[in-house]
């Protein structure tokens, strides 16, 4: 795409100078030329054509270049380059510094040679094409800073509405711990339950959601602390030894707010579940702090077992005191052999460790009869009894249980 013939502005007194110049421009190529023999139509002329370089005669009667310099430059932001040339015949050296000072870009005397015109021109039209050319990639670099300005501001907007949700949490308002029944398969009885954190501040989202929104700003540790809190106040109202359990990261494991809570409630009714989504980064902490809380009589469980491999590490690192199967190994348990072979494997691992295993995500009698006859012990799942609040659960396992059960 051929580019647009730079507009030229000529301003001077006298008529043959202004005829000379535009006979000298044409012939280098340059047809938007615009001129004036009077000093005061300059500024709006200049105005209204936007010229690329203005030649511009000195001394002029009623207003001179100095004043017509000044006039335009006035107009002309500052990082923009506007060239002006000074063509006169005042060829003194005040003038010419004079006309330099006051903002002029380069200084010719008449009577003029029409091939140094010339190459002052290109080279003055040359330096304004790099300047537009500067000009517009630092727009456009300016564009894409305030874009990453206004990007981080949006992150920061989030993280500030993120962390007023969390702390309305943490104030007490939208967090509810529902238990879900841990049932013994051989018996029918309720062993345990398991806490589960439940939302009913906005949005509506599952808790997962709600612990990773706390992480990530710095409010994780706070808000399992308050789940647990709230898991540990239900302990009294649990059936005569049942125990509860309650879900904790690393991170909390570890903590001194853990320890504390503990102080105020029977911790031989205490199990912690390590899920296996988090990573574990020093185990070396993990086992100490896993045989301190083992001599207060909290048992240690390891959740997912089976999801990935992150769980089976737990296993083998820190020899838990309970084994929970992940759902995705019990779903369809009763007509997948390899299924099958793994939670064998997985409960004859658990009686070398002398854990206990409990399967989790029980929903139909098949998987519940199949986990009977691998000799699993305890079941959790829709099939056994549903999260509820605790007033809610039933005092005695469901008729559908006991016909599962074969009794």
């Amino acid at each position: 795409m051929a580019q647009p013939s730079p507009k030229i502005l000529i301003a001077d007194d006298a008529q043959a100078n202004v005829r000379l110049l535009e006979t000298i421009l044409a012939r280098s190529g340059y047809t938007e030329v615009v001129s004036t023999t009077k000093p005061a139509e300059v500024l709006s002329l200049f105005q209204t054509t936007k010229p690329d370089l203005l030649i511009l005669d000195l001394h002029m009667p009623q207003m001179d270049g100095f004043e017509v310099m000044a006039q335009v430059r006035a107009t002309v932001p500052l990082m923009e380059f506007l060239p002006i040339l000074i063509m006169t015949a005042d060829t003194t050296r005040p003038a010419r510094d004079r006309a330099l000072k006051a903002g002029a870009n380069d200084f010719l005397t008449k009577p003029v040679d029409s091939t140094e015109v010339t190459l002052r021109v290109r080279n003055l039209l040359h330096t304004r094409a790099l300047n537009r050319h500067l000009l517009e990639r630092t727009g456009n670099l300016q564009v894409e800073v305030d874009r990453e300005r206004e990007r981080r501001q949006r992150v920061e907007d989030e993280r500030d509405a993120s962390r007023v949700r969390i702390q309305g949490v943490l104030g007490g308002t939208g967090l509810e711990m529902y238990v879900q029944p841990i049932v013994d398969l051989r018996s029918g009885s309720v062993a345990g339950m398991e806490a589960l954190a439940r939302f009913g501040a906005p949005p509506p989202r599952t808790p997962d959601l709600w612990f990773a929104e706390a992480a990530a700003v710095g409010l994780d540790l706070e808000l399992e602390m308050a789940a647990v809190r709230q898991a540990f106040a239900k302990l009294p109202a649990l059936p005569t030894g049942a125990f509860m359990a309650v879900n904790v990261s690393p991170q909390t494991l570890c903590s001194s707010a853990l320890q504390r809570a503990l102080d105020d409630v029977a911790t031989e009714r205490v199990v912690l579940e390590l899920t296996e989504h988090v990573s574990v980064e020093d185990y070396a902490e993990l086992e100490q702090v896993r045989g301190t809380l083992r001599s207060r009589g909290v048992r240690i469980a390891i959740d997912d077992t089976g999801a990935g491999i992150s769980s089976l590490q737990h296993v083998i690192r820190l020899h838990p005191d309970v084994i929970k199967l992940d759902r995705s190994m019990i779903a369809n348990l009763d007509s997948d052999p390899v299924r099958r072979a793994l939670a064998r494997a997985l409960v004859e691992l658990s009686a070398e460790l002398g854990a206990v295993i409990v399967a989790e995500g029980v929903e139909t009698t098949a998987e519940l009869a199949a986990l009977r006859t691998l000799n699993v012990p305890y079941g959790q799942g829709y099939l056994l009894g549903r999260p509820a609040a605790l007033p809610d659960l039933p005092g005695e396992p469901s008729l559908k249980l006991a016909d599962a059960l074969g009794r």
